[in-house]
């Protein structure tokens, strides 16, 4: 996967993530159903947390060329 396509998909999570954190809700269950908005909100971050490992991955290293003398 591109590293721009990476970006993008983070870009989308972080503002889903926003979202979700701008207006949480309660977890609640009906008729034998549950919806717990803290397990989505926490498969969110856990997304976001692979995305950027994969964003590292396909980056590559980063080089900072310094420069030293002795003194």
């Amino acid at each position: 996967m591109a590293v721009a396509d990476l970006q993008s998909a983070l870009d989308l999570l972080d503002a889903k993530i926003a979202a979700v954190a701008a207006d949480p809700k309660p977890n609640y269950s009906i008729d034998g159903e549950s919806v717990s908005h803290a397990d989505y909100f926490s498969s969110l971050i856990a997304n976001r947390t692979a995305l950027l490992e994969l964003l590292s991955q396909e980056s590559g290293p980063i080089w900072e060329t310094t420069q030293s003398r002795l003194v």
